[in-house]
């Protein structure tokens, strides 16, 4: 039994008031209750973190699909010219998977990271 709540009620127009109280019995099997998180959840958390990682320019795609044991997430991305793709993207999926579970307190099974495209930014000033 949770905490008892006492209610201040009246049955109308010059009635006598009265004191309720409500009880909140919650099983064990289902004490913390079902809960939900919506994929965009998810794709904002992403897409901070990419905007936090120097090797991403940009996120392209994101994919969320969440079932009882976790989420599956794929996404697309484009990569920054001159860091090393294999590294950047570890990095990225360890510090994204890490920070989703801190945050959502959900399991991630799944997380690809896939470079879809190259980004060569332009030398201000020269052409």
């Amino acid at each position: 039994m949770l905490d008892p709540l006492q209610i201040f009620k009246s049955k109308g127009k010059g009635q006598q008031p009265y004191i309720s109280e409500k009880s909140i019995i919650r099983p064990t099997f289902s004490y913390m209750g079902k809960f939900t998180i919506s994929d965009l959840v998810f794709r904002q958390i992403l897409e901070y973190l990419a905007q936090k990682t120097p090797a991403i320019h940009k996120v392209l795609k994101t994919r969320v699909e969440n079932y009882g044991e976790g989420a599956k997430i794929y996404m697309e991305v484009s990569i920054v010219y001159g860091f090393n793709v294999v590294d950047g993207l570890n990095n990225f999926k360890e510090k994204s998977k890490k920070e989703i579970e801190t945050l959502t307190a959900m399991n991630v099974t799944k997380l690809e990271v896939v470079a879809k495209n190259i980004y060569v930014p332009q030398e201000g000033g020269e052409e």
